[in-house]
């Protein structure tokens, strides 16, 4: 389940969120189920992180890294993808009818 602590922080603002990833490289965020609807995530540094069933509809992650997240089952629908790092993403299951500018990258994985 997602630790709320952590979605606060990400909903705080996205600078305050990459910071702290640089700074404690060894925490792995949970995301899993969090309600991120609607949130402004553009640039974003979610790389590596769960994010299974987590609602990301209508959410901005323009210019985010995604890079092997782990979005299965997640809701995005009508969420911003562009200019996203989705490489090694799992995206299984993951709604996503009606995302905006999303483009299919080499290495996703099923």
């Amino acid at each position: 389940m997602a630790d709320e602590e952590q979605i606060e922080r990400l909903r705080r603002s996205v600078q305050e969120w990459n910071l702290w990833r640089q700074e404690y490289p060894e925490i792995w965020p949970d995301l899993t189920s969090a309600n991120l609807s609607g949130a402004h995530l553009g640039g974003v540094n979610l790389s590596g992180i769960d994010l299974r069933h987590a609602d990301l509809s209508h959410a901005d992650l323009s210019g985010a890294n995604l890079h092997a997240v782990d979005l299965r089952g997640a809701d995005c629908r009508y969420a911003s993808f562009g200019s996203v790092d989705l490489g090694l993403a799992r995206l299984n299951s993951a709604d996503l009818s009606s995302a905006l500018q999303l483009q299919m990258f080499v290495g996703i994985l099923p």
